[in-house]
């Protein structure tokens, strides 16, 4: 939501998009483990994978995104986006929405319902459990 924005002008459209497909699918895959019985084989063999695509992903950032920033933003603007984060941090659901992962717009859109909703169910369930 304020870096992926700010990475598509200094880093590029390609490399953005790169990045927002990877976290798209991340999210799918945090669903999916979120569902999953901890006890069966599946969930020990599935967080490898996931593990590996983190790490790319997070390679790509430190090689491609942050040192563009770096290069192309003024220190003024990096702490401005260092605020932001920090603030939308603090509001962020709880839970992984594949179907806005990827989409800053959609982020925006969604986000603080979709954590409204998820910190309501994670209240409900504390209290429940």
């Amino acid at each position: 939501m304020i870096l992926r924005p700010v990475a598509k002008e200094t880093a590029g459209g390609q490399e953005a998009s790169a990045r927002n497909k990877e976290e798209k699918e991340a999210n799918k895959v945090l669903v999916e483990l979120e569902k999953m019985d901890v006890s069966t084989a599946e969930f020990d063999r599935r967080p490898a994978g996931f593990e590996k695509a983190v790490i790319d992903h997070a390679e790509h950032e430190e090689r491609e995104e942050f040192p563009a920033i770096l290069r192309d933003c003024s220190e003024d603007k990096r702490r401005s986006m260092g605020t932001k984060l920090q603030m939308t941090e603090k509001i962020a659901p709880t839970h992984p929405h594949p179907g806005v992962g990827g989409s800053s717009a959609a982020q925006w859109v969604v986000g603080p319902f979709a954590s409204l909703v998820d910190r309501t169910k994670d209240l409900l369930k504390s209290a429940a459990g």
